[in-house]
């Protein structure tokens, strides 16, 4: 059986911790994705959702839990490294996609062919 493409386990994440107008987003939160599954996140608006995609994708960092993308245990990269590995894997060869609630947000660009670009190494640490 193939590894998970990706597996969030016990993800939380806040905003304004600690203050008055903390707001918690997600809590405790597991998700884990295999090789060819698709998979919809349907909710009421304000559930977490994009939340939950941003941090997948490695827009957004958690306060706890783990994160793992192919097996490589990104939970605590930091901005750089989430961008190179958001730039170099996620895009390009695991074919990771995330698509959010409305298609005009996509854009025309992501259909045009590709240039290379020159492209980060990773750290030997998430290889």
């Amino acid at each position: 059986m193939s590894e998970p493409v990706l597996t969030l386990t016990g993800i939380c994440k806040s905003y304004n911790p600690g203050q008055a107008n903390e707001v918690r987003v997600l809590q405790s939160c597991d998700l884990t994705l295999m090789p060819w599954q698709v998979t919809s996140l349907v909710a009421p608006s304000g559930s977490g959702k994009s939340t939950l995609l941003h941090i997948a994708g490695l827009l957004d960092s958690t306060d706890s839990g783990q994160l793992q993308i192919s097996g490589r245990d990104m939970t605590r990269a930091d901005d750089r490294l989430r961008t190179d590995f958001r730039r170099m894997e996620l895009v390009s060869s695991t074919n990771f996609i995330i698509c959010f609630q409305s298609s005009q947000r996509l854009k025309t660009s992501c259909c045009r062919s590709r240039r290379q670009a020159k492209r980060p190494v990773l750290p030997a640490s998430v290889r």
